[in-house]
Parts: structure tokens; sequence; C-alpha cells
């Protein structure tokens, strides 16, 4: 049955919209006849979603405002959370979340006041528009859990679409080119972001005590990052598979000694890859270094990251299992990995064409003997 509403207009000469929802009215007035019939037919459209959801537009508890609820939920979440992950939520708290929904009473946020606050207002970037819809609805659905709304007025399907971005993997011989065109106290930088596997903020963390021998093998600590300006070296890995330590291959021993003895301070503290001043090193300025490495060799389309994609196919292509994959890369979920399984797969695919070349050769041969 079609929800009760109605549009009529007023003595002022503008137009009030009307529509009964769980008991209560709820009105707007409009300028323009068309634009309170549009609303109206989006609120006819939005209950019947929320009803057949069982939502309520009221809170469940007493009145509570927005901004309170989520600093409330930032305190309680604040040891759960690392320290890069707590700035970017604040900075998208008082950029983004409590501008628009902080004075309001959190029970009272409808679908339809969260669909215009993602699609009508301006952006910096579809990322940062899909991290602040995330964000709002982590604290909603915390909101519900804790009974003090009765469900996530957040609606939006796909918010956060994914882009495809074809994999780059760079060849044995393309890394260590790039590794020949960084300055000298970065060779090695480039070749234990193919080989080990550990991603920049973990690669820029390690000290010398983290470089293990007999065998080969480098310990990872928790990353590092720059926050507003200031270093913060996180307490934790972002979960358990994070901490973990890899073995090397062998040929790189002799690389590890020399920028060991030549860049690297004695005491065991000491940073494995720093600036000249013993500072770490901004991830800016060795992006900058490592592009025009990479657009030396003609290969404009690597990101450091990708190097992580290059070992990662070859040890899948070496025989490794999805578990040895994930212990690898620091992973705790499977799906991360599978984009390597899909390599193996491809090169499986090639193994496959040379064994049919074999077969084929073989097959020749036995009606050749056979014909004789």
């Amino acid at each position: 049955m079609r929800t009760p509403g109605y549009v009529r207009k007023q003595p002022s000469g503008r137009w009030k919209a009307r529509i009964k929802v769980g008991g209560k009215e709820r009105t707007r007035t409009f300028d323009r006849k068309g634009e309170a019939e549009a609303w109206l037919v989006s609120q006819r459209a939005a209950t019947l979603a929320l009803e057949n959801s069982h939502w309520s537009e009221r809170p469940i508890g007493n009145r509570l405002l927005f901004t309170d609820y989520a600093e409330r939920w930032m305190r309680e979440k604040a040891d759960t959370h690392k320290a890069r992950t707590r700035a970017l939520y604040r900075g998208l708290l008082d950029g983004y979340l409590i501008p628009e929904f902080g004075a309001a009473e959190i029970g009272l946020i409808e679908p339809d006041d969260v669909r215009a606050w993602f699609y009508d207002r301006e952006w910096s970037s579809k990322t940062t528009r899909g991290q602040a819809y995330t964000l709002l609805r982590t604290i909603m659905n915390e909101a519900v859990r804790q009974s003090k709304i009765r469900a996530n007025p957040c609606m939006i399907k796909n918010p956060r679409p994914a882009t495809k971005r074809e994999v780059a993997i760079a060849t044995p011989d393309e890394i260590v080119a790039i590794s020949e065109r960084v300055p000298a106290r970065y060779r090695l930088l480039v070749l234990l972001g193919a080989w080990s596997g550990f991603r920049y903020s973990e690669l820029i963390a390690l000290q010398r005590k983290d470089v293990l021998y007999k065998p080969l093998r480098l310990r990872s600590r928790p990353p590092v990052h720059r926050i507003n300006g200031e270093w913060v070296l996180d307490d934790r890995h972002k979960s358990k598979a994070g901490d973990r330590t890899v073995h090397l291959p062998p040929s790189l021993e002799a690389d590890v000694n020399a920028h060991l003895s030549e860049w690297v301070e004695a005491r065991p503290d000491a940073l494995l890859f720093s600036t000249s001043g013993g500072k770490y090193l901004a991830r800016s300025n060795w992006t900058a270094m490592f592009m025009r490495a990479r657009e030396s060799i003609g290969r404009d389309d690597l990101r450091f990251h990708d190097l992580r994609h290059t070992q990662a196919t070859l040890a899948a292509q070496a025989g490794a299992t999805q578990a040895e994959l994930m212990a690898r890369l620091g992973h705790s979920s499977s799906a991360a990995v599978m984009i390597y399984q899909h390599a193996q797969a491809s090169r499986d695919k090639s193994l496959a064409v040379l064994i049919d070349g074999i077969k084929t050769r073989s097959d020749a041969g036995s009606r050749e003997r056979r014909s004789r």
C-alpha cells in the first residue's frame, strides 16, 4: 500500500510536502511544487525500504548528538587503531562528518541525508569520499550494536567502486637496473623492496639489528609514518601476520654487507635506511628518486609498491602455497594474495604450452616409429 503523503500550497506561496512515517509526521517546505513532489517521492521510496529493514527514525535511548557519539567512539577505539588510522579518522571527522552531522540527533539522521551528503557536496577526491562514508557507516554500525539506533542509515551500495589497475611486474634485470640508478645509499632499499616483500613503511623502520644471518633473514618491525609533520612509529603491526621474519636470497648477502659497512652506523638500533643526517627517509623524497630511476629504464608504470608484486609473483611461480605467500607478505587474509595465485595460474598455462610442445614432439616420434 502506498505510504500516505501530500503536497499543498501555503498562503505564502511556497509548497509544503507532508508524509507520515512510523506514526510521526515529517514535513518540508519548498519554493517550487516540483521540488516538493520530488522530495515526497524520495521519502516514499526510502520509507518503504526502511520499513523492510525495521528502521526507526528515533533513537532508542535518550537524545544523543552525532558529534558526542562519534567522539566517544574515537576514544573507545583509540587503543585498537594505529596512529596513522587515528589521524585519518580524525581528519575525516573534523573535515567531513561533524560539519555535516555533528549537531544532528544520531537517531534522526536519515538515508536521504546521507545520500545528499555523499552525492551533492564537493569532495577532494573519490577516495576521500569513500573513506568518509566508510567511517560514517562504521560508526553507525556500532551505534546499532549499542542499541543507540535501530538501523544504519548508510544504505549506499558500492560507495567505493574498485578501480582496476594492471599489476606492474618488474623483471629481476629491471630491479637491478633501477637499484643502480638511485643514490648509492638507497640501492639496497630497491633490492629489499623486491626480495623481502616488506612495505615501504616497514623498510624505513628497520634497524641494523633486524638483519639476521645464517641464513640471511630480515626481521620486521612496526611501520613508521609521517603524520602532520611528525614521525610516528606504530607500537604494533596492523595484524599479527605483519610480525614476521623472512628469508632473503643468499646471493643478496654481499649487497647487505656492503650497505651495512658503508651507510649504517655500528650501533644495533641504527636505521638501515636514513637520510644523510640520520633521519627517516620521507616517502615523498624517496618517490621522486624512484620515479627518476624507473623512467630512465622506460618503466614509467612501476610504483615502488609494485616490487612487492614482483617477488610475490615469482614466489608463486616457484611453487609457494597460499599460506606461504600470506606469511611472507604479512597478510592475514587469503583474499589479498589471490592475485599472485592468479599469476601462478597464468604461469601454469604457459607451462602447459611448453609441456604440450614436448608432448607433440614425442607423439610425432612415436608415429614415425610406428610407420616404419
